[in-house]
């Protein structure tokens, strides 16, 4: 009677064991098949929203014009700097620019691939595979209105990647901690760089750190390592 208990106890397991590893299976497949679609993606449609704006406005900072001196925009400084590096990067090789506004969507979606791996890296240390895979590919298809660098797209995407690698340090005691802290307050910086309102996030982070991290020494060590990259 026990053996046949035991026999069928192996069975369900088994069943269970393969449903698991199917369904994860699955999960890779749709992750890879997500990001395959957004890169195609970038080579088709027309944008009828602002992204010719965000490229357009970094080219003209690039070609010499002062921020402030010909647009008068609040948010201008961030978002307009972050792409003058990709914008001359290309320039440099295609001195005519044809073709940068694919190159500047390839660059995103190549951007949101590396948060996509943060905020897996973070969530599968306690959830099985499966569970991680699910939970962080919910990121890949938002892409707010422009699937392009924007004032919007950077904030949304470098905050969230602040919150996962502060979970993941205060919460769950990751490895190499201090580079963790520094590339999370860089990011941060990014955000607030990109759309100055998002400022608040900054402040958020800064008291989930008091509250939640453990000690004296370590709420300073994590302020400071997190904090001064911001600046």
């Amino acid at each position: 009677m026990e053996a046949a208990k035991a026999r069928s106890e192996r069975i369900i397991n088994s069943m269970w064991s393969n449903r698991t590893r199917i369904f994860t299976q699955l999960m890779i497949f749709g992750v890879v098949l997500m990001f395959l679609f957004l890169y195609v993606r970038a080579f088709l449609g027309t944008e009828l929203s602002d992204e010719a704006y965000y490229v357009a406005d970094a080219k003209a900072v690039l070609n010499g014009n002062i921020p402030y001196s010909y647009a008068n925009g609040s948010l201008e400084i961030g978002f307009t700097f972050l792409l003058i590096p990709i914008e001359a990067l290309y320039r440099f090789f295609v001195p005519d620019l044809e073709g940068i506004f694919v190159f500047t969507r390839l660059c995103f979606v190549t951007f949101k691939l590396v948060v996509w791996a943060f905020v897996f890296d973070a969530l599968k240390r306690k959830l099985p595979l499966s569970k991680a895979l699910l939970l962080s590919a919910l990121i890949i298809p938002f892409n707010g209105f422009a699937l392009n660098f924007s004032y919007n797209t950077v904030p949304e995407l470098t905050m969230l990647l602040t919150g996962c690698i502060l979970y993941d340090v205060i919460e769950q005691d990751a490895p190499q901690k201090k580079a963790r802290l520094i590339f999370a307050g860089i990011m941060c910086g990014v955000g607030c760089f990109a759309n100055p309102g998002w400022g608040v996030a900054l402040l958020i982070f800064l008291a989930v750190i008091l509250f939640k991290e453990k000690g004296i020494r370590r709420k300073i060590q994590t302020l400071l390592y997190f904090g001064l990259p911001v600046l």
